[in-house]
């Protein structure tokens, strides 16, 4: 059974970095070694997924996981090539009881969220909110090479539309976090 570092606090940033390409055993600090199978007791995991980039070298790098965790109480992680759907409930503008959502769902509670590779190496996060207000998220991104999930700037979503947020670089996967609904458009600056 493999084993992987897990984080079973708030301060899920880090929880997922485990599943980075190049991650060793214990590297990421305050988390509790549990296995994927204890981990996704806890949390909603997806099962067999499959991470196909091309790293900054031009090199092809193909994994697949056999379980990985997706939708968390801190928030979601999006690995590259995957959409992720999942619903929320609005509680005084912050998003929580977050639980994945394969088909069907309630449109109007559904976020979904893509990370794709373009043809250049950059990568795309494309996330759909449903909610009449704009969205924030706290993001962190993992690179390819790394093992960390790392701080990124992030824009607030339009209400009932779409975000994309770009970078130049190869990213293994983006942790959607602290997501939030923003009482008006006033607050709609990139931090």
């Amino acid at each position: 059974m493999r084993r992987w570092p897990f984080a079973l606090s708030l301060s899920a940033l880090a929880a997922c970095a485990s599943n980075a390409p190049h991650a060793a055993a214990g590297a990421t600090p305050d988390v509790k070694d549990v296995s994927s199978t204890q981990a996704c007791a806890e949390v909603q995991c997806v099962r067999d997924i499959h991470v196909r980039l091309t790293d900054k070298d031009g090199k092809p790098f193909e994994r697949t996981y056999a379980m990985v965790p997706v939708v968390q109480p801190a928030g979601v992680s999006i690995y590259a090539g995957q959409t992720v759907r999942f619903e929320a409930d609005d509680s005084n503008g912050q998003l929580v009881n977050l639980r994945r959502v394969e088909s069907g769902g309630d449109p109007a509670r559904t976020i979904e969220a893509r990370l794709e590779q373009l043809p250049d190496g950059g990568m795309m996060l494309t996330t759909r909110n449903p909610f009449p207000r704009p969205l924030k998220i706290r993001m962190g991104m993992m690179l390819l090479d790394s093992d960390r999930l790392l701080k990124t700037t992030s824009c607030p979503v339009i209400p009932n539309g779409s975000g994309f947020e770009h970078w130049p670089h190869p990213i293994f996967q983006v942790f959607l976090g602290d997501l939030s609904l923003l009482p008006d458009s006033s607050g709609m600056r990139c931090e």
